[in-house]
């Protein structure tokens, strides 16, 4: 969580899309943020692996996200409003930093903050490595 507190702390938006550094992905699979709260994108083409990180769905809400749980994340999420100030709160508790955001995803969760699932079916979104 480090490197996102220091990105956070420099930018004064009230809205904020957190993209994973190994992601690749094209504009089409951005536009699925708009019209949303606070959201989390996820694969619905079986571009992630099994072993990646996942999220339980109730009514189109994330309950929580961790390991082996059916909702792949395509490691994508857009914040604002209260979940971005609960954000901002876990990732400038220096305790916290060394945290995955999978975590701090939960503890927004947890302390009242709500994000839609949101299926990534147009555009291309794909997880490295892209480098070897």
């Amino acid at each position: 969580l480090e490197e996102i507190r220091l990105a956070l702390n420099t930018v004064t938006n009230k809205k904020v899309a957190i993209i994973n550094g190994d992601v690749l992905f094209n504009s089409q699979a951005l536009q699925h943020l708009k019209g949303h709260l606070s959201c989390i994108l996820y694969d619905s083409k079986g571009e992630f692996a099994d072993d990646t990180v996942g999220f339980v769905v109730n009514n189109s809400m994330v309950e929580s996200i961790g390991h082996g749980l059916p909702y792949k994340w395509s490691q994508i999420v857009y914040l604002e409003n209260n979940e971005l100030e609960l954000f901002r709160k876990i990732v400038n508790n220096r305790q916290k930093s060394r945290l995955m955001i999978s975590e701090a995803i939960n503890y927004v969760i947890n302390n009242g903050g709500y994000f839609k699932a949101v299926n990534q079916l147009q555009g291309y979104i794909v997880k490295g490595p892209f480098c070897k």
